[in-house]
């Protein structure tokens, strides 16, 4: 089977304008065109695999012809852009669908460019000029397959024609591996994935690959060691690289970037400015949108949502129907669930978790072991630490701290610049008399809240007398009781004064 080195010394001794008896001129050049061109071709994807330095060794057969071109002494000037001009028109005709007609057509205007008559093309090799530009024309032709080649050694795969035309017309091609890809177990040869164009997916940068069903399409780009594959869908303006995965029914679209060993998968959405990075992974129903960043080990997952310019990190997890959003941070190990939601410039962080139907918002922090759960709201420059739990209706707002091993529950309002540290530090009361609303009354500042009401006790009192006789007399009693209660206490720990 010949070898790219035997075409090359058949070509050091053929000339391409030698007079030829056997055939016409036009059948002749035809001939020595289209033979060559798809001998080199053919020679060439058989040494690829072994190693062959064919782009070298093309390059020798482009520089011979451009000897054979300098031998000749002509004293007529050629018009070299045009005579380039006349190849590509050359190259555009499949060499196998050359005939004499394209021949007699080229000698034509060959002889225009090179400024000499020509009445018929067996004249082609009558003239110097001629024949220069024919030889012209032949090293064109080998530089273009040089050039070919080299770009399909560097190709890791290639557009088929096998296509489907998405709803909006887009029109996909399913990808063809070129080189083996280890990273993904892909072969030279195998199948991949779906992609509208060559910048879609990377060629040259890492191992980059889109295989099953998955499809790339717009102005999306797959590349470095990134993988795409199942049924997922990356598209718009979306970035997915470094050694990222998205599969399944996943989608990444408008400006998201996905990367670093981040994974996008179930049936997860990615889209808007948001960016999934680090160890991060996106799975299930989630969606992360917005300019939401999820990175290191987060987690989102189940229907949960993170968007605005929600920041989800380190090891933190956001799952079930829970919601992150605005420009909150929840990092460390904290957890959100449930149906719970964390926005405003809300913290949650160290090992706090939030979650059924609770809700933390405004400037709130909740950290170390501490718990939100059930209905509890925590807003406003609240703080909730240590070990400490927030429950069932429960509202912690204002400046209030709550810490230690504390417990808020019932319809507790822990609000002002209390401070609970233990369930001995507030008191929850319920009006049964009028309004039938809850109040509070905490230790640390001595303060009521009662609805929209927050004040001192003789406060307190005062409003109600205004509100009516009954209303009066019920809070006085208990706003007394309370005072008599606290007292007896300090007494009993020696703290009377």
């Amino acid at each position: 089977m010949e070898t790219i080195n035997d075409i090359v010394a058949e070509m050091r001794i053929g000339d391409l304008c030698a007079e030829d008896t056997s055939a016409s001129r036009p059948e002749y050049i035809n001939n020595f065109l289209a033979s060559y061109a798809d001998r080199i071709e053919a020679a060439w994807m058989r040494e690829r695999e072994a190693g062959a330095a064919a782009a070298q060794i093309c390059g020798e057969i482009g520089e011979i012809v451009g000897r054979k071109a300098t031998t000749e002494k002509s004293s007529a000037v050629v018009n070299t852009d045009t005579v380039r001009g006349i190849a590509k028109k050359m190259l555009n005709t499949s060499m196998q669908e050359i005939t004499a007609e394209h021949i007699n057509e080229w000698a034509t205007r060959l002889a225009a460019a090179c400024e000499q008559p020509v009445t018929d093309c067996n004249q082609l090799g009558n003239s110097a000029a001629m024949r220069e530009a024919l030889n012209a024309i032949c090293r064109v032709i080998a530089e273009e397959r040089v050039g070919k080649m080299r770009t399909q050694m560097n190709k890791k795969y290639e557009l088929t024609k096998e296509t489907k035309t998405l709803a909006d017309g887009t029109v996909l091609h399913r990808i063809r591996a070129l080189r083996d890809i280890p990273r993904h177990g892909v072969k030279a040869g195998e199948l991949g994935g779906w992609a509208e164009k060559e910048s879609n997916l990377s060629q040259k940068d890492g191992e980059a690959w889109v295989s099953g069903d998955a499809e790339v399409f717009g102005n999306a780009e797959v590349y470095g060691n990134a993988w795409v594959y199942g049924n997922a869908k990356v598209s718009g303006d979306a970035e997915v690289f470094g050694n990222a995965e998205v599969y399944g029914d996943a989608c990444v679209y408008g400006e998201a970037c996905v990367c670093g060993n981040a994974w996008v998968y179930g049936n997860a959405k990615v889209y808007g400015k948001a960016w999934v990075f680090g160890n991060a992974k996106v799975c299930d129903n989630a969606k992360v949108y917005g300019n939401a960043k999820v990175c290191d080990n987060a987690k989102v997952c189940d229907n949960s949502w993170v968007f605005g310019d929600a920041k989800v990190f380190e090891n933190a997890k956001v799952s079930g129907n829970a919601e992150v959003y605005d420009d909150p941070w929840v990092y460390g190990n904290a957890k959100v669930y449930g149906n719970a939601k964390v926005y405003g410039d809300a913290k949650v962080y160290g090992d706090a978790e939030v979650y059924g139907k609770a809700e933390v918002y405004g400037k709130a922090e909740v950290s170390g072991n501490a718990w939100v759960y059930g209905k509890a709201w925590v807003y406003g420059n609240a703080k909730v630490c240590d070990n400490a739990k927030v429950c069932d209706n429960s509202w912690v707002f204002g400046d209030a701290k709550v810490c230690d091993n504390a417990k808020v529950s019932e319809n507790a309002c822990v609000c002002g610049n209390a401070e609970v540290k233990s369930s001995e530090d507030y008191c929850v009361f319920k009006n049964t008399w009028s309004s039938f609303l809850w109040f509070t009354y905490t230790r640390s500042n001595k303060m009521w809240s009662v609805g929209c009401f927050y004040g001192t006790g003789k406060e307190l009192i005062k409003k109600a007398y205004a509100d009516s006789e009954v209303s009066g007399k019920c809070y006085e009693a208990i706003v007394q009781a309370v005072a008599t209660i606290e007292a007896a206490k300090a007494e009993a720990k020696g703290e009377a004064k």
